[in-house]
């Protein structure tokens, strides 16, 4: 990670200290937290680093966000420039970051990928993802049950998902939107009907040696892939932050009436219900 130095008057305020290369997602942050508003000074970019205290940086963070992981790379983006800062400028006070309390540790129960965010995803995604997006989300699949499905699982009542760790097998029953995202699907691949329903797409890719179509897809494949979509969301500024192709099932499972998963015991299911339920009270 490089910071470059300030010049002119910005250079007593964090607005001033201009990253020229930041790893990973923390760079899309950058603009956001430097213009975020703040009461006296317009935006948070223009607060003196005098002013900056740790009481001063948790109040910050409560008004900035509400997700813990936007949270957490916005701790680490100031920390880093200001760090930078003492080491190159004379004059910066002592770094308040480091004088924090340390996050709790993520929990990804606590990941609930709410309809817009899912929204803003499936509107970047191709034909192939969005299929597989609504598939994960109303099956309550995990993706290697998707990748391992078969066409002889599209029966006539519905999908039957053959459920992986020991999980109980079951049928979704067809609905129209269910419908929709394996026309999209079968379209994509111009109307051939691989045996894997979701093998290697029937087009030619913008980059890259092209699979065979058909061919049962690999797993770096697809985690580029889906690293590369939500990536791109997140610099579109379509959504906050990060969260896993998983996170569908969760909330397919959290969305879904009877809250079914497909596991024997409760305590399994727990890990996916994301969100409280609400329940009728007694007659």
């Amino acid at each position: 990670m490089k910071l470059c130095f300030l010049t002119g008057s910005r250079s007593n305020s964090f607005g001033g200290v201009y990253t020229e290369l930041f790893t990973g997602s923390q760079r899309l942050y950058i603009p956001k937290v430097i213009a975020f508003p703040v009461e006296i000074y317009g935006e948070f970019g223009q607060v003196p680093l005098r002013l900056i205290t740790p009481p001063a940086l948790n109040r910050f963070f409560e008004r900035y966000s509400d997700k813990k992981g936007a949270v957490s790379h916005v701790r680490k983006l100031i920390s880093g420039a200001w760090s930078w800062g003492r080491n190159h400028l004379e004059g910066i006070p002592e770094n308040p970051a480091k004088e924090l309390e340390a996050l709790p540790k993520a929990n990804r129960q606590d990941v609930y990928v709410s309809d817009e965010d899912y929204s803003c995803v499936y509107y970047l995604a191709t034909p192939y993802w969005k299929a597989m997006m609504e598939f994960a989300y109303i099956c309550r699949a995990r993706r290697t049950e998707l990748v391992n499905m078969k066409r002889d699982q599209l029966l006539e009542q519905g999908v039957q998902l053959k459920r992986a760790k020991g999980s109980l097998d079951e049928i979704t029953l067809w609905t129209p939107r269910l419908k929709k995202a394996l026309a999209t699907l079968d379209e994509y691949n111009q109307g051939e009907k691989f045996d894997y329903v979701f093998g290697a797409p029937n087009v030619k890719p913008g980059k890259g040696i092209q699979m065979e179509p058909g061919k049962k897809m690999l797993k770096n494949t697809l985690d580029t892939q889906w690293q590369n979509l939500i990536n791109r969301a997140l610099t579109e500024k379509l959504i906050e932050e990060k969260w896993h192709f998983h996170d569908l099932k969760a909330k397919g499972v959290s969305d879904h009436e009877g809250l079914v998963s497909g596991h024997k015991t409760l305590e399994a299911k727990k890990v996916y219900i994301r969100k409280t339920q609400e329940v009728k009270g007694t007659r």
